[in-house]
């Protein structure tokens, strides 16, 4: 298995270790293209999570520099980290739908059901 990167917090660490573990079950092992990509996958959820922390501490609506409530600056980040993580996760079929998608790929691209779905 490869190494746990100790720099991030606990949580990203259970989580990396889940993801590795699944993917070393599904494939056999990780392949080291896939390491740059897991890398940004670990580093969005950190940061994601420290974010989490710092918009529930400071609160959804903080005061700009002109004493006006804003909306906290972090939830645009916040969102957009979310949006590259599940495409990560889609990519390695680490979903529902996409593993589904890799597993039920029937090869009938006309079923209107499977274009539904998908």
């Amino acid at each position: 298995m490869p190494k746990i990167n100790k720099d991030y917090n606990r949580e990203t660490q259970r989580f990396q270790k889940a993801v590795q573990r699944f993917l070393i079950n599904k494939f056999g092992k990780i392949q080291d293209e896939w390491q740059n990509t897991l890398i940004t996958l670990f580093d969005n959820y950190d940061m994601l999570l420290e974010i989490k922390q710092t918009i529930k501490a400071e609160g959804l609506m903080i005061f700009d520099r002109f004493g006006v409530m804003v909306k906290h600056p972090l939830i645009k980040t916040s969102l957009e980290l979310q949006v590259q993580i599940l495409k990560i996760l889609c990519e390695f079929g680490l979903t529902p739908k996409s593993s589904a998608k890799l597993t039920n790929d029937s090869g009938d691209d006309n079923d209107p059901l499977n274009e539904f779905l998908n």
